[in-house]
């Protein structure tokens, strides 16, 4: 039986838009990647479509003519589970407590973002089959060590995506950015999602600062 994930893949055009993919577990602010994701996407003057459970059917996005610069797709446990055939760019868990998300890892052909709180998500991605050449990047509320992003002070900050990663970070956002549940925990690692993924394609600094700003004024995900 496939999921309307798998089927969706199926269906898409070999020269569709990529897939960023955020898996969603049981956190509260899982919800809030996608709307992130799409929001910098689109400060990068790209076209972004937003496809989940609740909002645009993955199969209506991928069979529409006029078809974005990329698909931000958030899919559930019970999705992934029936799911075998599909590959993501790049996608995170931000929680490993659900053994079916670590399907989202499968096949990445850029970079597997997980937890570094979370044991569980480093795990399900040191056990992925990913393509050669995908990257493990963390994300932490903590002053990140190399290939991860986190926070020093009330910046978020890069230390995955920049040349000089090894002696230094590069500013994506302030707290501030990210509106009045800034200083949230769960905000904040969503955000810290966001950024990976969107990094990841090679979205620059600015549009990750921009695209926070504008979900921060907003409060609320975005889908077009």
């Amino acid at each position: 039986m496939w999921s309307d994930a798998e089927l969706a893949w199926r269906l898409r055009d070999e020269a569709a838009a990529p897939w960023l993919v955020a898996a969603r577990g049981g956190v509260h602010y899982d919800a809030a990647v996608t709307g992130m994701v799409a929001e910098i996407v689109r400060a990068a003057g790209l076209r972004a479509t937003v496809a989940w459970t609740g909002g645009t059917p993955l199969v209506e996005a991928v069979m529409d003519p006029a078809q974005p610069d990329l698909l931000v797709v958030e899919l559930t446990s019970d999705q992934l589970s029936r799911s075998t055939s599909l590959r993501a760019e790049s996608a995170v868990v931000v929680s490993g407590g659900d053994p079916a998300l670590a399907r989202a890892y499968e096949g990445v052909r850029v970079a597997c973002v997980y937890n570094v709180a979370d044991p569980g998500t480093e795990r399900f991605v040191e056990e992925a089959e990913v393509t050669e050449g995908a990257r493990a990047v963390g994300l932490t509320l903590e002053t990140p060590a190399v290939s991860m992003l986190g926070v020093v002070d009330d910046i978020l900050v890069d230390r995955a995506f920049i040349p000089e990663r090894r002696t230094s970070a590069a500013e994506l956002a302030t707290l501030a950015d990210l509106g009045e549940e800034g200083a949230e925990p769960g905000v904040v690692l969503a955000a810290l999602a966001a950024a990976a993924l969107t990094r990841a394609h090679g979205l620059s600094q600015a549009a990750v600062r921009d695209g926070l700003r504008a979900w921060g004024s907003v409060d609320l995900p975005g889908d077009e």
